[in-house]
């Protein structure tokens, strides 16, 4: 949890909260099977930014951009960063992992967000940072599993080839996508994975080593995610959010 000033800032857990409380519900309503209630253009912006949240906000993303921003004095002078202490460190990661989480839910608000579920013959493997986002790539898709069963598709505007808004749509054959995102899912682990049998997880147990993931590790970086001029403009801090 970061401090400003002397103060513990809650805001920014009631901030997460606020966004995972709505995916919560929605995920409850699949778990129903109740997909006759419209969402609101407000609700479907929570709920992706509960979303892109699980894949952001993990504890050892915000270790790492503090310990590069601590070790590597190039990077703090490329971004005008002089950040002595802890402390500020901390801040900056939260401020960077924030603008990181509402800017791709801003890109995928126009398009669609998809609901897949009753995946059969495959379960999806679960790690401390879901997803299979391609927006890196330049394609505006991210695929996040929500369960051994299901999966979340993002698509931007331009890329989805679902209807925009949000939809439920039952699976047909995707043991394809469950491959692909289960690869992702292995490879961005880093502090815990599991699966949803035991022999499941014995079948990637060679690719989960101490070793692996400490390579993995080492071509970690970070996207600096700055404040927009009208953030700026509003006066935006990590204590308001």
């Amino acid at each position: 949890m970061p401090h400003v000033g002397d103060e513990r800032d809650d805001s920014t857990e009631e901030w997460f909260s606020d966004a995972e409380n709505y995916l919560a519900l929605l995920l409850q309503r699949i778990e129903r099977k109740d997909f006759s209630r419209p969402i609101s253009q407000l609700e479907l912006f929570k709920v992706l930014m509960g979303l892109v949240g699980l894949s952001y906000r993990s504890s050892y993303d915000l270790q790492k951009v503090m310990k590069i921003l601590n070790e590597n004095s190039e990077i703090q002078q490329r971004l005008g960063l002089n950040y002595a202490n802890e402390k500020d460190r901390h801040i900056f990661a939260v401020e960077n992992m924030i603008n990181q989480i509402t800017n791709q839910a801003k890109v995928f608000s126009l398009g669609s967000l998809s609901i897949i579920y009753e995946i059969k013959g495959k379960n999806f493997l679960i790690c401390d940072r879901p997803g299979m986002d391609l927006t890196s790539s330049g394609m505006g898709l991210n695929f996040i599993p929500v369960g051994p069963w299901a999966y979340a598709a993002m698509e931007a505007l331009g890329e989805n080839k679902n209807p925009p808004g949000l939809n439920f749509l039952e699976s047909g054959p995707e043991v394809s996508i469950v491959d692909s995102i289960n690869a992702f899912t292995i490879d961005r682990a880093r502090n815990w994975i599991v699966a949803h049998t035991k022999e499941e997880l014995e079948q990637i147990r060679n690719q989960i080593t101490l070793e692996k993931v400490k390579e993995r590790k080492e071509k970690d970086s970070f996207t600096y995610h700055p404040l927009t001029e009208e953030e700026r403009a509003a006066g935006w801090s990590l204590k308001n959010k």
